[in-house]
């Protein structure tokens, strides 16, 4: 049995099945051993630390060096431009304000009719708390 070796390590899975695809590409036989573990318990991928990317013994440097040349930009093509970024919504996802969240989760009547029911029903369940035992409950 052939020994393995870890290429790089990412924090998503989606960047490790890049690295993967693109290692592929150039004939390298390269997987993700922590992509199962990765999908069923998603918040445990820093507890693994990392979604890891390995190749055999003997193709390892000629991955290593395919991963350092993508990292330094060398596989973009002239086509690559910044131009999707131009609706985006300035700043790293989680860091949005309160007034920039649209739709359904950030919609002012959606909160309000939450509120409602969630102190609705903290009244009633208080008065049934009440009341009870004068309605016989």
């Amino acid at each position: 049995m052939a020994e393995e070796f870890e290429v790089a390590r990412f924090m998503t899975v989606a960047e490790a099945e890049l690295l993967a695809a693109l290692l592929r590409r150039h004939g390298i036989r390269a997987w993700l051993p922590d992509r199962d573990m990765a999908t069923m318990l998603p918040h445990a991928q820093m507890a693994i630390g990392g979604i890891r990317v390995v190749a055999y013994a003997e193709q390892i440097d000629a991955a290593r060096d395919i991963a350092r040349r993508a990292r330094a930009g060398e596989f973009a093509t002239p086509d690559d431009n910044d131009e999707w970024r131009a609706g985006a919504t300035p700043g790293k996802i989680g860091e949005l304000d309160e007034a920039e969240i649209q739709g359904v989760v950030g919609s002012r009547s959606l909160i309000q009719w939450g509120v409602f029911v969630i102190l609705g029903s903290a009244l009633f369940a208080g008065l049934l708390g009440y009341c009870g035992p004068l309605l016989d409950l």
